[in-house]
């Protein structure tokens, strides 16, 4: 696969690789001027190569649950010897149960293997929030979002109330607007006939 099509696969999740000592390189990044359609056709054109395959025999497992994990993988087999993740959470919904614990578990296979791995302090991966068995409550913001779901079940609670409420009304006005029009049949001579 050519350093040019990786690129673009590290650009696409923020993913920022620096070869051997960073920013010192002195290969010429080919991707330089490429228009967005020319870069979206290379890496559409690396998905379409075996380069699965090949990540899958380098790790000597087939675990990739998120794009960041998957890249860290091919930066690797490029021989970048650094890998610098800029933007990159994982922290919440699928992101959090499936995509971090597969991208920390690369991260940190790759780090054994004497890569560098950069991640900023504002990012979530590779943090703990407390140390387990040293701290009790390991969810720093469980009992906040208790107090949350708490507030949305009594505001759903109030919401169904108000639109019984409103069924309620809109069934009086439209029993009213269907006697205007029994008043105006009689108006005109019609026949009402009851059932009983």
């Amino acid at each position: 696969m050519k350093r040019s099509v990786l690129a673009l696969l590290l650009a696409a999740a923020a993913v920022l690789v620096l070869p051997g000592c960073g920013l010192l390189s002195t290969e010429k990044d080919e991707t330089v001027g490429w228009s967005p359609q020319k870069l979206y056709g290379e890496a559409k054109d690396a998905m379409a190569s075996k380069s699965w395959e090949r990540a899958i025999k380098y790790l000597d497992m087939d675990y990739f649950m998120s794009s960041v994990a998957y890249m860290a993988i091919l930066a690797a087999m490029e021989g970048f010897k650094e890998i610098h993740l800029y933007g990159i959470n994982l922290a919440i919904g699928d992101e959090y149960f499936y995509e971090k614990p597969n991208a920390e578990f690369i991260l940190g296979y790759l780090r054994g293997k004497g890569l560098k791995i950069y991640v900023p302090q504002a990012s979530a991966l590779l943090k703990q929030h407390k140390r387990y068995g040293y701290h009790t409550d390991a969810r720093p913001n469980q009992s906040f979002k208790v107090l949350l779901n708490a507030r949305i079940q009594e505001y759903k609670a109030r919401a169904e109330k108000a639109q019984a409420e409103f069924n309620t009304v809109v069934g009086a006005m439209r029993e009213s607007e269907a006697l205007i029009q029994v008043a105006e049949g009689l108006d005109h001579g019609a026949d009402i006939v009851l059932v009983g």
